[in-house]
């Protein structure tokens, strides 16, 4: 038995489970200061964390259906109907949550960190063919897979 509770705990470490991070987001503007709540627990035991830190990234894309696109093969040129898709990276940011921390098995562990997006970040927004919008996740750096809260959508005005 001891060897099975052994190899399912290297699974969990390996596969990120042995700690679960969390991310609250109200919502931020461009240019002013806005807070994220981020809280984190590890699951089995005590686990020394390198870093904590967030990602933020706003994608802007567009896809513009039924567009009748030309392809020249040659002497024949062809016709045909696609929906266009293009995409933009607007802004890829890291923000330092907290260096070399343990988490103790068993408690819950918070933190709010105060982020300011660049003053060139445009307003989230979603049309009919195009849309902007911001993500965020908070990562774990420690040994085996980094846990992560997941990309969570931010509404930036």
């Amino acid at each position: 038995m001891g060897f099975l509770n052994k190899a399912h705990t290297t699974k969990k470490v390996i596969t990120g489970e042995h700690a679960r991070i969390y991310i609250e987001i109200d919502g931020g503007q461009r240019s002013k200061s806005f807070s994220i709540k981020i809280s984190a627990e590890s699951s089995l035991h005590d686990i020394e964390v390198k870093r904590i830190y967030l990602e933020v990234r706003g994608r802007e894309e567009i896809e513009i259906p039924d567009t009748e696109v030309l392809y020249d093969k040659g002497s024949v040129v062809e016709r045909r109907r696609e929906t266009i898709h293009a995409s933009h990276t607007t802004v890829a940011s890291e923000y330092p949550v907290e260096d070399s921390v343990t988490l103790k098995a068993g408690q819950q562990h918070e933190w709010v960190l105060d982020i300011t997006l660049p003053k060139s970040a445009e307003p989230t927004y979603h049309g009919r063919y195009c849309q902007h919008r911001y993500v965020a996740r908070a990562i774990l750096d420690c040994y085996g897979d980094k846990p992560n809260s997941g990309w969570r959508e931010l509404i930036v005005e």
